[in-house]
């Protein structure tokens, strides 16, 4: 259940908000661990919400 509501809370923020962008970030958070980028990329692309960024770690994404 807690994967369906991290895909299902960034979905619902993209679509409420569709000119914010997204920094989506901490996948290697306990709470988060069992959802790799990958996944959530996935996930994402299949609810069409393209309106974020997700960093590797270490990487440093300037707006």
């Amino acid at each position: 259940m807690c994967r369906r509501v991290v895909v299902d809370d960034v979905h619902c923020v993209a679509k409420t908000l569709p000119t914010a962008r997204l920094y989506l970030t901490h996948f290697d958070n306990v709470a988060h661990a069992y959802i790799t980028r990958q996944t959530m990329k996935g996930r994402l692309a299949e609810r069409n919400v393209t309106n974020y960024d997700m960093p590797m770690d270490g990487e440093t994404i300037e707006y």
